[in-house]
């Protein structure tokens, strides 16, 4: 098992529960009030869904647009073969 590089880490879903935990519950302990983290909670939750979205169907996009080259490279290449023979014929 090839140990994990930082950037691996950092996008953890496991570690950015517990910070916003520690975060939450240290701003608890200081005298914030619940109405406002709840408010601060909200957003962030509605901001990090849209922009996972966004970044999830980039890469979906650009995998299917990596595989459509690919496919069409084969098809040309299928193509110039059939080309090659008849010329031979």
């Amino acid at each position: 098992m090839q140990p994990r590089t930082i950037w691996e880490k950092l996008r953890s879903t496991k570690l950015w529960c517990a910070l916003a935990g520690l975060i939450l519950g240290a701003a608890l302990a200081f005298g914030a009030d619940g109405q406002d983290l709840q408010q601060i909670l909200g957003a962030v939750t509605a901001i990090v869904s849209a922009v996972t979205y966004i970044v999830t169907e980039g890469r979906v996009d650009a995998a299917s647009a990596q595989g459509l080259g690919q496919g069409l490279a084969e098809l040309l290449a299928l193509f110039a073969g059939a080309e090659d023979e008849d010329d031979d014929a």
